[in-house]
């Protein structure tokens, strides 16, 4: 399959992945995460990977949140993959303490379980377009416009993002052609938040009206920019 080869030579390539490992797959129901667990449990025999899946409930949006939960356990469930769900209170969350730091802790107290172990993510090629062209538009240099780093280490735990190189069409194609169902974060669809708009708005514009491989040719950039 095209889709999973693509990654796997992306893995290799880049030396995200050795044979032995703890891989950590942050997961939190949509269907970039799944599609990242649904292709890790494919070649975690082959790599004789050990394979444990992480959902971090934000409690941010009531219903939703716990429907997210349920749908992560039932997922890994039928998979038949270890999960450890870490449940954080909204009055946590503050400026100081932002959700995006919620869950770093949560996977560095995840990755002290294991020895070997690191935690990938599931950002896409679609979601490196929105962070250079955010980065651009606040100001930037040579270093935000490498976008999203394939491989990065922090307090101690190294993250990997497999799925940089491919788009979240090519994500839903797989997800599809695997039978897979995931969640949506209804969130995602206000344009209130600034990548929202970016997202909805003007990269859906410039991929329609412009040019439709602007996802790819952003990656090329990026990629060319982090060489250098």
């Amino acid at each position: 399959f095209e889709f999973e080869n693509r990654i796997a030579e992306f893995i290799k390539s880049n030396n995200l992945i050795e044979e032995g490992q703890t891989i950590i797959a942050a997961l939190s129901g949509g269907a970039d995460s799944v599609a990242l667990l649904t292709f890790l449990n494919s070649i975690k025999n082959k790599l004789n990977i050990n394979l444990i899946a992480v959902h971090i409930n934000h409690n941010l949006r009531g219903e939703e949140s716990l429907r997210d939960e349920i749908f992560t356990r039932e997922l890994c469930s039928v998979l038949n993959i270890p999960l450890s769900v870490y449940s954080e209170d909204e009055k946590k969350i503050s400026i100081e303490l932002a959700a995006r730091e919620i869950r770093y802790d949560c996977f560095k107290r995840e990755a002290a379980k294991y020895e070997n172990s690191i935690v990938a993510t599931a950002h896409t090629m679609s979601d490196n377009a929105e962070t250079v062209l955010y980065n651009m538009i606040r100001g930037t240099g040579a270093k935000g416009l490498c976008g999203i780093p394939r491989d990065t280490v922090k307090n101690g735990v190294r993250y990997i993002r497999p799925l940089l190189c491919v788009d979240r069409e090519g994500v839903l194609s797989y997800l599809k052609s695997k039978n897979m169902s995931f969640v949506e974060d209804s969130s995602n669809k206000s344009n209130v938040y600034t990548r929202n708009k970016l997202r909805n708005v003007i990269i859906k514009f410039i991929k329609e009206e412009i040019n439709p491989s602007f996802e790819k040719n952003i990656s090329n950039l990026s990629e060319s920019l982090f060489e250098d």
